[in-house]
Order: structure tokens, then sequence, then C-alpha cells
């Protein structure tokens, strides 16, 4: 066996914040734990041996003496007021807190024809590639040159990252991206493992590699979108949206690390959709909890995903319950483009006999509407001379 190492081998680094935010505090995730862990599957230290069979004997060895602390479980655990802290230094659990808005809100919501609210989880999930992730370094000590070669979404970052972090000129740092194997998102964060390889190949003089086993994939990769909205919209009941009110309440695991709180300020940001809301207000809470860091799974999607299904659902929860049953409604907020540009459409919606609600967009379709005919729901592609059966009058609750 080559040798055991540890935080402190290495200089207590953490994993440097890519996309920062003024509202971010510093609860950065360290190359290797120190004196405390906070999740399951927290790295705390590095074991190098001439062949993976040693090695994992001898990290099987490794004996770890834990003093068990009081988790906190989720992020409505870590808001409570006598919830145990994650990083002591910061007096809560929690990572941002900032509200983005425009306009009067409270005004609007005072008086509006119809507020309606709602609350809205997204579930917490992961990416699971077909391969797991995989990382190889090689220094030259004769040019200071180092060679990585990662199974990453994220080349070009992480190539900047380890110029940073190690203190090596731009030029001496060059990052391979051979076949990824999948990634699903999950690739595109810089993770404790690229810097604790490349810090291994420059204190050695040797090239080592690591491959994640699908048991360290378990506990160790990132997970992305739990999430919860309180939704209150304000609209008249010709279907115009007046204002709307969010909190949006992120789980962002024990740590933030390269993306910082990216994913949640987007989902503030596309909270309102392709609609013109002229009053809006958005809170933002990120909490820190005894769970795996957050990242990006599905990439760009992840807080679109989120927020904007939050936002579809208060607007059709709306639509059924006050505006469409009082009158031929359409949503007049929809934001308009003479060119069309994707987000900002015309969208209407209008009630008829056969089908709760059809979609129109800015050029004329055949739009797919949802008919019962003998009990059963059946479709139409709304054209006429169509088959679908006698369609009986459609009740509020069936849409398409």
């Amino acid at each position: 066996m080559v040798g055991v190492f540890g935080a402190k081998d290495f200089g207590f680094r953490e994993i440097p914040t890519v996309v920062d935010h003024e509202h971010l505090r510093p609860c950065r995730q360290p190359v290797l734990a120190g004196d405390k862990v906070r999740y399951v599957g927290d790295p705390i230290v590095a074991v190098v041996a001439e062949s993976r069979y040693i090695a994992e004997d001898a990290a099987a060895a490794v004996a770890v003496a834990y003093e068990p602390l009081e988790a906190v479980r989720g992020a409505e655990a870590a808001m409570a007021e006598n919830a145990a802290l994650l990083h002591e230094r910061l007096g809560d659990n929690i990572a941002a807190d900032f509200t983005v808005h425009v306009g009067d809100v409270d005004a609007a919501l005072r008086s509006a024809e119809v507020v309606t609210r709602g609350r809205y989880y997204v579930h917490r999930h992961t990416g699971m590639p077909l391969e797991t992730r995989g990382v190889a370094a090689r220094y030259d000590a004769g040019t200071g040159s180092l060679t990585l070669w990662s199974s990453t979404q994220w080349p070009h970052t992480l190539r900047d990252i380890l110029q940073k972090s190690l203190g090596l000129a731009e030029h001496k740092v060059r990052v391979v991206a051979p076949d990824v194997g999948g990634g699903f998102g999950v690739k595109q964060d810089i993770y404790p493992e690229e810097l604790v390889l490349a810090l291994l190949a420059m204190r050695l003089r040797v090239p080592v590699k690591w491959v994640e086993t699908r048991r360290e994939h378990l506990t160790g990769t990132a997970h992305a979108r739990e999430q919860w909205a309180d939704v209150e919209l304000a609209a008249r009941r010709d279907g115009t949206i007046v204002a709307l009110s969010a909190e949006l309440l992120a789980d962002m695991g024990a740590y933030t690390r390269s993306l910082g709180v990216l994913c949640p300020s987007i989902s503030s940001a596309i909270l309102t959709g392709p609609y013109r809301i002229r009053h809006y207000r958005c809170r933002v809470r990120a909490a820190l909890t005894s769970r795996r860091p957050r990242a990006p799974t599905a990439g760009p999607a992840c807080p679109r995903r989120s927020s904007r299904w939050s936002g579809r659902w208060i607007t059709w929860h709306a639509s059924f319950r006050w505006i469409l049953p009082s009158c031929a409604a359409r949503t007049s907020s929809a934001a308009t483009s003479s060119r069309g540009s994707p987000g900002r459409h015309r969208t209407r919606f209008r009630w008829s006999s056969t089908a709760a609600i059809t979609r129109v967009g800015s050029t004329p379709r055949s739009p797919w509407r949802a008919t019962r005919s003998g009990g059963k729901s059946r479709r139409s592609n709304g054209r006429r001379g169509s088959t679908g059966g006698s369609s009986a009058s459609a009740s509020p609750h069936t849409w398409c």
C-alpha cells in the first residue's frame, strides 16, 4: 500500500464556486471532510495502493471514530427554530435567502377579483447513468504539467477549477473527457474526487486512477430538484393575471458546490412562465440538510421543470375554480411577439361543450380535445368529421 491521506495532508481545500451569488453564504464542500462529516457518502480519506484489490481491502480496514450528531432530515426541518446546525459559523441552516420582485404585489393582491393559493412539491431524485464516474491523473514534474482524464460533462470548467485551485498556469493543465458513459447532468459538476486525484498525482509523482463503484454512486453522486413552492396568484375574472407571489424552499444538501444556488435562483426567474405579469415577487430560501449536495440533474431543465410545473398548476387551478366557469375565458396575460420567439407566444384557452380547454398557439393548429363517450374517456383531434363517438358535455376537470 502506498498511503492513506486525509484533509490535513491537502490543507483543507474546498471546491470553488463557479457560479457565485451575492447572497450565497460560505458553505462550500471540502475535498475531504475534516473533523465533521455532514452526510452519508461525505469523503473522508483517500487510500492509495498498487492495485484496486489492495486499495479496497485497505479502505475497508480504515477505522473512523464517529461521535453521533443530530441530523437535519430535510429542508423544512432545517428551517425549524431549534434545528441542529450543519455549519456552526452560519448560525442557521440557510445557504442563501433572497427576494426578486417587480411592481407592487401587495396592492395587486388586495384589489384582485380572484386570488388562489397552492403548495407544490417536486421530489428529490438523481441520475443513474449506465457507467459510473471515473478519474485518472498524471503529473509531469519536469514540465510542471497536469493531465486529468474524467468522465465529466464539464471539461473546460473542470480545467479552470484545477488551474486556479492548484496554482498552475492554464496551459499546464489538460483535461480529457473520453466516453462519458451517460450523464443525465450528474456529471456536470465538480466532485471532490477530481481534485483529490490531481493532488495525489502531484504529491506522489505517479499516475493515479479511481473508478466509482455503483454503491459509491448511490451515496456520493449529486441529487437534484427537491423544492417546495408556496404560490399565490391574483387575477381578474376575464382571465388576466394581475400578480404572482411565491416562496421557494430548496433542499441544497449538506454543502453548496460549484453551481452555488443557481438552480433555485433560476426557478425564481422563470416561475412566471410565458405570462405577462406586471407584479411579481418571489422569495428563495436555500436550506442545508444532511443529504447529498444538489446539482442540476438533466442540466438546465432541472429548475425550469420544477418551477414551471408549479406555475402551470396554480394557473390551471385559478382557471378551473374561478375563471372558466364564469365565462368563455382566455388567458390574456400571455406575452406576444411578432417573431414568435420561444416562451413569448400568445396562449388562449377556450371553453366548449366538448372539451374543457383547447389550447391554440400563435398559428392555427388542430387541437387535441378530450371527449367522453359511453362513460369512457376518448380523444379526437378536433377536426370536423373525425371519429370519436358522441361527446357529452365536458366537466371543468377534463382538459387536454
